[in-house]
């Protein structure tokens, strides 16, 4: 890929300890991040995807630092140079941002909406306060919003319009990485529509790079540069929208896309559905060997004795399975 490397995650763990109790005596650790390892492109947009559960959100929130990681790395690169750690921990919280997924509760419903995008203004800027307000009125307008809304309280907003104030804030001071997180999965199908656009404004606009978690393949599909699938807290392929979608390998992606409803009837009617059974396993125990091995269409015994590794078919194409 000819775009700038901005973060580079390697083996990246991130677990929660459970503790013990009465029956289990050893502290469980679920594995919520196992061993994952990928790039992130300037100007991307990275779709990550998977089943509720299999780590998407908190694999996000490591990266900005909202999460202790258990081992790995999390390196961030400027002008194709590593930024140092003494750097990155002060840059990183202007240059990268998260939108989050619920509008409701990541609003603070003491302030009004206009504090609540000016506080980054507060933290990372040296502005006048008349400069931050105008910043915010020119933030509201960036998001289609009012800006004589910027006094009024976040009950005051439909759900729609406290996600554009929750993109307001992520861009208040111009960062370099957001990470999505679910940013549409509250919202009516007409205004989940409405935010996608403005994201993709934006990031044209502005020159973002985003992490895009999301458990609608069809949403992605139209975002997305690149794509990652995820489950247990495993990458298990990832490529360019264009070949996970027209060439998936593993069969849990194809699992994934034989769920994406056709608008042609006859065309769903004659196409041939792929139904995982069971569900999935426990992070706190994992299967040995693949961890899609209990649910696998195609399973061979190997595929329970030895962990595929994350192998590059391509130049834009990787895959972890044994099959392949």
């Amino acid at each position: 890929m000819d775009a700038k490397q901005i973060i580079e995650i390697e083996d990246l763990q991130v677990f929660y300890n459970t503790g013990s109790n009465l029956f289990v005596k050893d502290n469980n650790y679920v594995r919520a991040v196992d061993k994952v390892s990928f790039n992130i492109f300037e100007k991307e947009t990275l779709g990550l995807v998977g089943e509720s559960g299999c780590g998407k959100s908190t694999l996000g929130r490591a990266i900005l630092n909202l999460r202790p990681i258990h081992k790995g790395s999390i390196n961030f690169f400027e002008n194709d140079q590593m930024i140092n750690k003494k750097e990155t921990n002060r840059l990183s919280k202007k240059n990268n941002q998260i939108i989050f997924q619920d509008p409701f509760s990541s609003l603070n419903p003491r302030m009004s909406v206009g504090d609540i995008v000016k506080e980054p203004l507060d933290i990372h800027t040296k502005l006048k306060n008349s400069e931050k307000i105008s910043r915010v009125r020119e933030l509201f307008e960036m998001v289609g919003l009012d800006p004589g809304f910027i006094y009024r309280y976040p009950h005051e907003f439909s759900g729609g319009q406290r996600q554009r104030i929750g993109i307001a804030r992520a861009i208040a001071v111009s960062p370099k990485f957001i990470v999505c997180d679910e940013p549409i999965s509250a919202l009516d199908v007409s205004i989940q529509v409405q935010i996608i656009k403005l994201l993709k404004k934006l990031q044209s606009e502005l020159g973002l790079t985003l992490l895009f978690i999301s458990h609608d393949l069809s949403v992605v599909w139209y975002i997305a540069d690149r794509i990652a699938v995820m489950y247990l807290g495993k990458i298990l392929e990832i490529g360019s929208k264009k070949e996970i979608f027209q060439n998936p390998k593993h069969p849990y992606t194809k699992a994934l896309l034989s769920s994406i409803p056709l608008p042609d009837p006859i065309e769903e009617r004659k196409r041939g559905k792929i139904i995982l059974e069971g569900d999935m396993p426990s992070p706190t125990n994992p299967p040995v060997g693949c961890v899609f091995s209990t649910r696998c269409p195609n399973y061979m015994p190997e595929c329970s004795i030895g962990e595929p590794m994350l192998s590059p078919k391509n130049d834009k194409h990787s895959v972890a399975c044994h099959l392949i």
